[in-house]
């Protein structure tokens, strides 16, 4: 609004409703969400505040608010929308964490220093764990599985092989079969 002075530019409105309008330029006649949308809300209880995002029907698109020393990110609180979701960008780059109903992608690298997993773990591509304990069953699975296992300080280095039917231990160094079981029963080993 202009009081008497060109100069002066609208960049902060309270609204009757009690909405806190904050605009880059005159948000006197403006109902585009990238111009402004902020609201903020007091809440009763162990509420301490809360912001609101809302498109330019009066729809509420996400809401941070914090209870009792949490605080809380909630996309579509309504649940409007079946594929909402909370993506975050660092630096300009592409997406590098998205929180959707059905669970957390992440692209790129994420550095812990522990994991408690309590469910099935699906890792596509090459895994290098240094210290592994397994509790229960392993099953490895393929047309022809195999365990190998590296002696880092001296040969040779052997392998655990099913295929076609027969177990083998292989001298991974040398290129030979060492030990083969065949579904017959039948034990070759092999002999200097």
């Amino acid at each position: 609004a202009n009081s008497g002075r060109g100069d002066i530019t609208e960049r902060l409105r309270i609204t009757s409703r009690g909405d806190m309008r904050f605009g880059s330029s005159s948000i006197g006649n403006k109902i585009n969400a990238q111009d402004y949308i902020m609201t903020f809300t007091g809440r009763g209880g162990g509420g301490a505040g809360a912001i609101a995002f809302r498109d330019v029907n009066g729809n509420d698109d996400a809401f941070i608010n914090v209870e009792n020393a949490s605080v809380f990110i909630t996309a579509d609180p309504a649940n409007q929308t079946a594929d909402s979701s909370i993506r975050f960008r660092v630096d300009g780059s592409n997406e590098r964490l998205n929180i959707t109903p059905s669970g957390i992608n992440v692209s790129g690298i994420v550095t812990a220093t522990g994991a408690d997993i309590n469910g099935d773990l699906d890792v596509d591509g090459h895994t290098e764990l240094d210290n592994v304990n397994i509790s229960g069953v392993t099953t490895i699975t393929s047309a022809a599985p195999e365990l190998h296992l590296t002696d880092t300080n001296a040969d040779s280095d052997y392998s655990l092989v099913v295929n076609g039917g027969s177990f083998r231990l292989r001298d991974e160094t040398n290129g030979v079969n060492r030990l083969t079981l065949n579904s017959s029963g039948v034990l070759h080993a092999m002999t200097p």
